[in-house]
């Protein structure tokens, strides 16, 4: 599996990227720090599985979400990360 972690937050990245490198099942972990360095990512790369930040700067996660949809090529799973309570399920 190929996944691209989108957040803000350093330590956040940082944790997701090392509990993920431990699995035998996944081939790459690339990490961008924000939603438009994502959608940079992306134009170059395809991934399985996106996770993202629910609450960034410039662009949320929900905003990136619904590009990538509009731009209809395609969307790998999302999977959304966030560290605040009401967004929780």
């Amino acid at each position: 599996m190929r996944i691209l972690i989108v957040d803000d937050e350093p330590l956040a990245r940082e944790s997701l990227t090392r509990v993920l490198g431990e699995r035998s099942d996944i081939d790459v972990v690339d990490v961008a720090a924000d939603a438009i360095e994502a959608l940079s990512r992306l134009r170059d790369n395809a991934y399985d599985i996106l996770m993202v930040d629910i609450r960034m700067p410039e662009m949320s996660g929900m905003q990136l979400v619904d590009t990538l949809r509009a731009q209809g090529n395609g969307m790998p799973a999302v999977i959304f990360v966030t560290a605040f309570n009401e967004h929780a399920v």
